[in-house]
């Protein structure tokens, strides 16, 4: 529901989340300027996909296309109804403050990354921190911005290597840590896995693709394996991502 699939669609929560691109800044001034219009707009581009798709095809893609159509009417009378709430709680889910759109992606992981070092301070040094990433920053001069943002002792692992351009999964974790990859070793098993649980190729590629498994040596000898998952590739399939 958040892609924009193509450009007549207009639903003012999903492309007002999207701050930087100016398509959806005029989307975002259109909804409150001629809300009517906007509206308007809204149902003329479903009634042209309705008949142009749904009509001489499937009953679920029918399904599929209503259920949309509903999802943006809704974010419609959100946005207009509560037009102050709807830019707070915009900002909000940026780590942005109240004032302003814009601010470097990197200050978002600062701002999470600072209560979890400050935790970790105030534990002995056995107490350790991971976190696990997906569509991480891969390329020279991110990585320079990424770990200069980090605290004094935090490390970074990218899986495939700092530049890949197909892989962007790996780990941030704290100092006295170290990390083996060991995804290779085990993706054979996750392939096989996937397939017994009757999951559809594109989830399995994605699965397999955004995987990594880390095998953490901690202090005092100790050692666990973490497990970063993609899991918004099962999407419905809860029972079949628990058995994953």
């Amino acid at each position: 529901d958040n892609k924009p699939l193509w450009c007549p669609r207009r639903n003012p929560i999903v492309f007002a989340l999207k701050e930087d691109d100016e398509q959806c800044i005029q989307q975002r001034n259109a909804v409150h300027a001629n809300p009517s219009s906007f509206c308007a707009k809204i149902l003329e581009f479903y009634a042209e996909k309705y008949f142009e798709e749904c009509v001489p095809s499937s009953k679920e893609l029918s399904k599929w296309w209503a259920s949309l159509l509903l999802f943006d009417l809704q974010c419609f009378v959100t946005v207009t109804r509560e037009r102050a709430a709807f830019e707070k709680l915009a900002r909000a889910s940026y780590l942005l403050d109240t004032t302003s759109w814009r601010a470097p992606a990197l200050s978002h992981l600062s701002t999470l990354m600072h209560p979890l070092h400050k935790l970790l301070t105030q534990h002995p040094p056995d107490v350790v921190g991971i976190v696990g990433c997906q569509e991480m920053a891969a390329n020279i001069d991110s990585m320079a911005s990424l770990r200069s943002t980090l605290p004094k002792g935090w490390q970074v692992y990218i899986r495939g290597g700092s530049f890949d351009d197909s892989i962007h999964t790996g780990f941030i974790f704290s100092a006295g840590v170290s990390l083996r990859d060991v995804t290779d070793t085990l993706l054979p098993d996750c392939h096989s896995l996937l397939h017994s649980l009757r999951m559809d190729a594109k989830i399995i590629n994605t699965t397999c693709r955004k995987l990594i498994i880390g095998h953490f040596e901690l202090p005092q000898s100790r050692c666990i394996a973490v497990i970063n998952l993609h899991c918004k590739s099962f999407k419905e399939k809860a029972a079949e991502l628990a058995g994953f």
